[in-house]
């Protein structure tokens, strides 16, 4: 193998490299992002069903002891 084609050889590695690199940061953020689509709407039905229990009275508010 030349020095020309080994130079050529490593620049496509170093390419698949960041290829590859890029592509798993991009999985990353959406699996980070996924997971903070599903929280949001979990604390979106804590918030509504806190809601509903707040005017239908019940709760710790709406007790009378």
């Amino acid at each position: 193998m030349s020095v020309r084609s080994a130079d050529a050889q490593a620049v496509q590695n170093a390419i698949l490299r960041d290829v590859a690199t890029a592509y798993l940061e991009l999985v990353g953020a959406e699996a980070r992002l996924d997971v903070l689509r599903r929280a949001e709407a979990d604390v979106s039905e804590i918030v509504r069903s806190t809601a509903a229990f707040a005017k239908a009275g019940q709760g710790a508010h709406g007790k009378r002891t």
